[in-house]
């Protein structure tokens, strides 16, 4: 089986374990699509590698944010932003760390870039409003 293939697979499962609640079990799964496209991948285009990149490290980002990994949550949203720097999901994801890590300041960033993408996001201004409010009660 290809390297896509697999990898795609890997995904496919990580997304079920993840509908089931079964947050460990995704992550492994995520991870090893990840691993296979980043050690495997010589005959992938960026394009076919980016369809499963992408959303894995999404989708770790949301499985560290329902676990509670703020940090890990942070990290692999980057590493989605990195892949699709204006991706809606990816800044979501690492505003509502950012906020949770108390990094006020990083969250409002974030999402003044979600909304620059998507003006009405209402979940968005919401937090950018928190962040801010946080922000200012930090620094008093």
């Amino acid at each position: 089986q290809s390297t896509w293939a697999y990898a795609a697979r890997r995904k496919e499962e990580g997304t079920r374990f993840f509908g089931r609640g079964a947050v460990t079990k995704a992550l492994r799964k995520y991870r090893a699509a990840i691993e296979a496209l980043l050690k495997r991948a010589d005959d992938i285009s960026d394009e076919t590698r980016t369809s499963v990149l992408l959303p894995c490290h999404l989708n770790i980002a949301a499985c560290a944010l329902k676990d509670g990994s703020h940090a890990e949550a942070v990290t692999a949203a980057s590493a989605a932003l990195a892949i699709a720097p204006t991706n809606v999901k990816g800044l979501w994801r690492r505003a509502q760390a950012y906020v949770e890590l108390g990094e006020f300041d990083q969250c409002s960033a974030d999402c003044q870039a979600l909304l620059a993408v998507e003006p009405e996001n209402v979940a968005a201004k919401k937090l950018a409003a928190r962040a801010q409010k946080a922000a200012a009660d930090q620094r008093n």
